[in-house]
Formats: C-alpha cells, structure tokens, sequence
C-alpha cells in the first residue's frame, strides 16, 4: 500500500516537528542551547539541498512531486531533514559522540527512506548517496 504522495510529504514534515516539540517539552533548551539548536537545524540547509539536486545526476534518487520545490526537492522533505539532523541530535543527544548520531541517522533512514515511495524514488547507488550526505551534512 501506497500514500497519497501529499499526504505522505505531510507526514514527512509533521513527524520530525512533533519529535521536536516533545524534545522541546522535555528539554526546554535556553540560551546557547537554543542558538546552538537553531544553527544545527539551519546549517543543513545548503548541504542537504545541494546533495538532494545532485542526487539524481549521479543516480541515488529522484523526486517524484509536484508543487512546493526548491530546485526539484520538496520542501516539506528538505525541513523535515533539516529538523532530523539537525535540531532533533542537538536537543536529544547534546553530548554524544557525532560518529553515533551519523550511525543512528544512517540506520533510521534505512528503515524510512524505501518507505516514501513514491514521493522519493531511489536508485541502486541509494546508499552510497546516504553514506555521503551523512558523511557531508551531518558530521
């Protein structure tokens, strides 16, 4: 079974805002905790964007959607990347080591990622896509 591929680009921004709500709640981040959060989350941007468009010339995934790009990419699936490396790690694991937070973000996207079909259509070098946007973006 398939989403509705808007539902599913919905879905894909909702749940990392509601994981960062919950840690919000939790942690209650002030100060330099928050400056660092907030940088964490911006600093994404211009890598993830930057490996999501060349991602499909060197053959890792495309996107199939409509409406609401930048530069190809979905916005809901760029924020929601931005928000799962970087504000969530900041405010769940402030201390860890980031070879772990790499590892555990390689691990969830390979349980999530084959699951937003049709939304992102991945190639036979997916993963070495994956490895290199953690490598590039998260560490």
């Amino acid at each position: 079974m398939t989403l509705d591929p808007v539902l599913l680009r919905a879905i894909i921004l909702l749940v990392p805002a509601a994981v960062c709500i919950g840690l919000w709640m939790w942690r209650r981040p002030t100060g330099r905790a928050f400056t660092g959060m907030c940088l964490a989350t911006l600093w994404q941007l211009p890598p993830l964007l930057l490996l999501n468009v060349v991602a499909a010339d060197a053959g890792w995934w495309t996107f199939s959607a409509e409406g609401g790009l930048l530069w190809g990419v979905p916005i809901e699936l760029l924020a929601g990347w931005m928000l799962l490396w970087g504000a969530i790690p900041a405010m769940a694991f402030p201390r860890l080591n980031p070879v772990a937070i790499g590892i555990g973000a390689l691990l969830i996207d390979l349980a999530i990622i084959p699951l937003c079909r049709p939304v992102i259509d991945l190639n036979g070098r997916w993963l070495l896509g994956e490895i290199l946007c953690i490598v590039l973006a998260l560490m």
